[in-house]
């Protein structure tokens, strides 16, 4: 992955094997993509589901079936290299 630099990871909280938990522990602990903005998709919508990624450092919650313009708002306004 260090060949690419992605600017934003959208992940799913809930997949099996590494879910977007350990993606959102991760990326920090590498320096080179500490700069990546984190975006939780996932059908876990309740506010402990939604205060344990923030508290992982997943910067933004979204919710199944996708907003397409929440998504284009988030893009538009996230913070910058």
């Amino acid at each position: 992955m260090s060949a690419l630099q992605p600017e934003v990871a959208i992940v799913d909280v809930g997949m099996p094997d590494i879910d977007g938990f350990e993606v959102a522990r991760a990326i920090p602990a590498d320096c080179t993509m500490d700069h990546i903005t984190l975006v939780a998709l996932t059908g876990y919508a309740a506010d402990s589901d939604k205060s344990r990624a923030l508290a992982a450092g997943i910067e933004y919650h979204l919710t199944k079936p996708l907003s397409l313009e929440e998504l284009r708002t988030i893009l538009g306004t996230r913070r910058r290299c």
